[in-house]
């Protein structure tokens, strides 16, 4: 048969004629002879073959955390390994992995340490590389620790002092050890009783390790070795070593002998020894914050000329929010709050680069001792309590309601408020909690106060001539369980958080007083000592409207400091418990 037709690619022959055709990847052209590629197909050297969109560019796969996945004439636009798709966006999951511990390597008098990072669950917030190297000073470190307890000599005891008033030992005076180079020598008495029998000690290593990492949270508990215990006619000592990470060629030792403990002042302390081991440390763990939380972080960070720079040190920066997407969402945010129906004036995204880093680096040093420690960081020192048991039971559940914190994670972040003015926000926002320049001695433990409720802190921004309300991220840790009613005599009033705990929880009524049975309708607070387990991430003003509303029904008894516009911010502004009650005057 001769070759008569003029097909391009198939031939079907008929009685009298032909008929021509394409294969898969082409459609016959109107001239009903050659044939044209269809869509996702270019013709190259006579044949249709696949164009790689995800190559070429002409994907529509722009969402973050989505990948481009070249098909047969087509594409797809799956989330990448380690996120999830939900609501129709790709989502980054956290990242897992496991950190070792520093280690040290000089070269004569030039020191550095690495430690490196196995990623057990992959996602893209997990750090680009397996290591980490930063510069170390070899007696930085053990000195100033040393400096510390010199100069904040008053502050140290009263905190020691409270941490042990349980065990009935008074704390005598700290000073520069007779005994040991680089040492501290604190002396206590301890009263004879049926707990404390003369002639021995009572026991304070526990509470002594754990005060040590309170006042040094920098420091891997591991350091901290308990080496003796003395005793002379009911005066006790009990030495502490805080062992270096250096060589041991190099190593410079520190002794701290302590022998009793008192209450209260311990802010500046945590504030100078974690600038300084801050500087040790370097990089943060940034990477392993939920994207929820970081979101407008990661905002401020890589786009800072659209964010207001403050003039003054350290910098933050802020910025308003008009697009209605993320006013929506950070609307939404203060409704989980319990804010729904309080209209805003103004809402603004605040980022503190200093106190982000700050908040990252504590939160992996909390994951470490709770899971290295657990005897001392994890405590629940109570027995057949149900009503202790049914806050705790709340707490987890309010943690759960944020779908970032994974389960089992040993330090979840949630969202809280803090009420205050605006001037004191502004301030807040550049120095952290610092600003507040002490801890509130409040009903529930000394500390700093928030909530979950931002109907309930009303009485603490409502009276304020410019009212605010800071949304902030915080790391609760293993709270304690407080029921103890600030007007009995077992209260918590002034009292540190306790040992073993990294926070107290309340679950309060209206009238602000703890609940005395599963109630149908409670609030809580929130009382923290160390600054760096809280953040702010937005500045919110509410309308006087709103704020009105709100006066008339969470109206209520609270406790005011005297230098409150000085001094203080946030739930209760408390420094005389007895003598500054007064009820809040209806706006």
């Amino acid at each position: 048969m001769s070759h008569t037709h003029n097909c391009e690619h198939f031939c079907t022959n008929s009685i009298g004629s032909y008929n021509c055709s394409c294969d898969s990847r082409a459609k016959l052209n109107v001239d009903r002879h050659h044939c044209d590629c269809i869509n996702g197909f270019q013709k190259l050297t006579g044949t249709c073959q696949d164009i790689n969109e995800c190559l070429a560019g002409t994907h529509n796969c722009t969402q973050k955390y989505q990948i481009c996945i070249n098909t047969d004439g087509s594409w797809s636009c799956p989330c990448d390994e380690g996120c999830i798709e939900s609501d129709g966006q790709c989502k980054a999951t956290p990242c897992q992995m496991i950190t070792s511990k520093w280690t040290l390597n000089c070269l004569r008098s030039s020191c550095s340490q690495e430690r490196n990072y196995t990623i057990i669950h992959k996602s893209p917030l997990c750090p680009v590389t397996p290591n980490e190297i930063i510069p170390y000073s070899t007696d930085q470190e053990s000195v100033h620790a040393m400096l510390v307890f010199q100069e904040e000599k008053d502050n140290i005891i009263n905190f020691l002092q409270n941490q042990l008033r349980s065990l009935e030992v008074t704390v005598i005076d700290i000073t520069k050890s007779q005994s040991y180079d680089s040492a501290i020598t604190v002396n206590y008495n301890y009263q004879q009783t049926k707990r404390n029998i003369q002639g021995q000690c009572p026991n304070i290593t526990e509470v002594l390790l754990g005060s040590a990492q309170t006042i040094f949270p920098t420091i891997e508990p591991s350091r901290f070795v308990i080496l003796n215990d003395t005793n002379q006619i009911s005066q006790c000592s009990t030495a502490l070593q805080i062992v270096p990470l250096l060589t041991p060629a190099d190593r410079i030792e520190l002794i701290i002998i302590i022998v009793t403990v008192c209450g209260g002042g311990l802010l500046i302390i945590i504030i100078t020894v974690s600038v300084i081991c801050c500087k040790v440390l370097g990089k943060d763990d940034y990477a392993t914050l939920p994207e929820e939380v970081r979101k407008y972080y990661d905002h401020g960070r890589d786009h800072p000329s659209d964010w207001i720079k403050s003039d003054t040190e350290p910098v933050y920066y802020k910025r308003e929010i008009h697009k209605e997407e993320e006013h929506n969402e950070i609307c939404g945010l203060l409704k989980k709050l319990d804010g729904e129906g309080i209209d805003l004036q103004t809402v603004e995204a605040v980022y503190n680069p200093t106190l982000v880093s700050s908040f990252c680096n504590y939160r992996s040093i909390i994951r470490f001792r709770r899971a290295s420690s657990p005897a001392t960081f994890n405590k629940k020192h109570w027995n057949n309590d149900p009503l202790k048991d049914f806050v705790i039971k709340n707490f987890e559940q309010k943690v759960r309601g944020f779908d970032w914190n994974t389960e089992n994670d040993l330090a979840p972040i949630i969202p809280v408020v803090h009420g205050t003015s605006r001037e004191l926000a502004e301030k807040i926002v550049q120095n952290g909690f610092a600003a507040t320049s002490q801890l509130d001695a409040g009903f529930y433990g000394k500390g700093i106060y928030f909530s979950t409720s931002t109907k309930y802190i009303t009485p603490y921004f409502a009276p304020k001539k410019h009212p605010a309300i800071l949304i902030c991220w915080l790391i609760p840790g293993n709270p304690f369980p407080v029921t103890e009613n600030p007007h009995q005599e077992n209260n918590l009033s002034g009292h540190a958080i306790f040992p073993g705990y990294q926070s107290h929880y309340v679950l309060t009524s209206i009238k602000g007083l703890p609940i005395t049975s599963t109630e149908p309708e409670f609030y809580d607070e929130i009382v923290i000592e160390q600054e760096q387990l809280v953040v702010a991430a937005f500045m919110l003003t509410p309308s006087q409207e709103a704020i009105s509303k709100l006066q008339k029904k969470f109206q209520r008894e609270i406790v005011t400091n005297i230098n409150e516009e000085k001094n203080t911010a946030g739930i209760p502004s408390n420094q005389n418990i007895k003598n500054s009650k007064k009820p809040l005057d209806v706006v």
